[in-house]
């Protein structure tokens, strides 16, 4: 998940914070003598922030920034005195990546999806930072329900038939991208309205 924040270093808290531990105290022989070794700290885990930065900052990232806060108040002027400047050019707008964050320090799936829980959960969610929406892949939908069983020289035909090439160009290429079947379906393309275009045999 992405998220972007209000300000460019934007910190949410730690994930987890730093855990120490105490080493019992002992003795060891050293060269032949004893001696004692006294308890000392160490760490066990170190801390896991949320921070957000504009590394890695993207325009989709900034532009749904925008989106959300309407209003970017405190924000300097450019010179015609009027057009206030882009707040990402003045310390505003801020992306934290948790799956670039997962990476960079080498954390579980589980860690991963406890950050983004935290955070969405958050009660800054909405005022200090916000989740960036997935971009929506568009999906080639078939432009028949039987099309993957209809065999290859019958499909430009059918297509223009039903007034469909344009969908079966988007998903045949999408799918199975059959070199035979999109050259005569771009030839449909290039002859609709001329019924002198006859049909030819097809390969795959």
């Amino acid at each position: 998940m992405r998220f972007v924040s209000k300000s460019a270093d934007f910190h949410a808290g730690n994930y987890r914070n730093e855990e120490l531990a105490v080493s019992e105290a002992r003795v060891a022989i050293v060269n032949g003598q004893s001696r004692a070794i006294q308890a000392e700290p160490y760490v066990v885990s170190k801390t896991l922030p949320i921070s957000f930065s504009q590394a890695g900052l993207l325009q989709s990232d900034i532009e749904a920034a925008m989106e959300h806060w309407k209003h970017w108040p405190g924000l300097p002027l450019e010179e015609d005195g009027v057009t206030p400047v882009a707040p990402v050019e003045c310390g505003r707008i801020g992306v934290w990546d948790s799956e670039g964050w997962q990476a960079q320090y080498g954390l579980t799936d589980e860690d991963r999806e406890g950050a983004e829980t935290l955070l969405l959960r958050s009660p800054l969610y909405g005022t200090d930072f916000v989740q960036v929406a997935a971009p929506v892949e568009l999906v080639a939908q078939k432009p028949w329900p039987s099309y993957d069983d209809t065999h290859h020289f019958k499909i430009p035909g059918l297509a223009q038939e039903l007034g469909l090439v344009d969908e079966t160009v988007a998903y045949e290429q999408a799918n199975k991208a059959r070199e035979g079947v999109l050259k005569a379906l771009a030839e449909k393309n290039e002859g609709a309205g001329d019924e002198s275009v006859v049909d030819e045999v097809v390969t795959a």
